[in-house]
């Protein structure tokens, strides 16, 4: 037996029942605990070495406290890169310029009467191309149905929808009663504009409207339609008479919607939807302004 934390099993007889007694020093406690040792025919002796060599040789300052890369470009076109992200995606109530339908003929010459605010009497200003045509970006129709709210929600952010050089007009399938709104509403009695942008009520023997929110580009593409009250089948694809895909995940979601509730909400993807498309313009614009250096470059004109 030995006193010095160690034994062999060797030295003891076999005869004799076992008693072990380890008997160390306070020093060499002290020792064992600021210190381990590793035998030499332990595996992870060999480990331990490599990773001792490798913290030797890294920096001694951490990572977060190490200065950014100099070159400042790289920063400027990640922050881009992910800006332009976050603009790629376009909304499902929105159509795309390639799956947008156009307004008919019929419907941009067709004759049409304006009720402006505080007035008692129809004006006539001639055609509706003429009256969209005023340096607007879009144009926001409110179609008259069985409902004037989403018009006089419309009322409310007017003015933020002016900054973005949006027109408001609501319009209706009868001559409008006077000071109802304070926006203009178009009286289509021809119905060509309504009949056009497919909001005549299937059920109203053509006199009546779907109550529903659609914008309009500068070149009269239908790129939003925003239905107040009726519900697009799910079943229907994208692409299809130029709608969107479906405004709500289950039937059964929008129908616990009250009334001012789905005003709201129509209200919140028009104006989401207007900036994504006041994006798209801006880059659409950049684009051709490139191809247009590009080429005077290859042509030798200069700019």
């Amino acid at each position: 037996m030995q006193l010095d934390g160690r034994y062999s099993s060797s030295s003891l007889p076999r005869d004799q029942p076992t008693t072990i007694v380890v008997v160390s020093s306070s020093k060499q406690q002290s020792r064992n605990k600021s210190t381990t040792t590793m035998s030499p025919s332990d595996p992870n002796s060999s480990l331990s070495r490599k990773r001792s060599a490798t913290i030797l040789q890294a920096s001694p300052s951490p990572p977060s406290s190490r200065p950014p890369p100099r070159d400042g470009d790289l920063n400027v076109d990640h922050k881009r890169s992910r800006v332009a992200k976050q603009w790629t995606a376009c909304p499902e109530y929105v159509t795309t310029i390639e799956q947008s339908i156009k307004l008919d003929p019929r419907a941009e010459n067709a004759s049409v009467s304006v009720l402006q605010s505080g007035y008692d009497r129809l004006s006539d200003d001639g055609r509706f191309i003429d009256l969209v045509h005023n340096g607007s970006r879009f144009t926001m129709l409110c179609f008259l149905g069985c409902t004037i709210d989403h018009l006089h929600a419309a009322s409310v952010v007017s003015s933020l929808l002016s900054t973005f050089k949006v027109n408001v007009y609501g319009v209706s399938l009868i001559p409008p009663p006077a000071h109802v709104s304070s926006l203009p509403i178009i009286y289509d009695g021809t119905r060509q504009l309504t009949s056009s942008l497919g909001l005549l009520h299937p059920l109203g023997g053509g006199r009546q409207a779907l109550d529903a929110i659609v914008v309009l580009d500068s070149k009269l593409r239908r790129r939003m339609l925003l239905p107040i009250g009726w519900v697009k089948p799910r079943s229907q694809p994208r692409g299809i008479m130029g709608l969107a895909n479906t405004y709500a995940d289950t039937e059964e979601e929008e129908m616990v919607l009250t009334s001012e509730q789905e005003v709201e909400r129509a209200l919140k993807r028009l104006i989401a939807g207007i900036e994504w498309l006041i994006h798209e313009e801006e880059e659409e614009y950049s684009r051709s302004w490139n191809e247009g250096v590009q080429t005077a470059m290859v042509h030798g004109i200069g700019y």
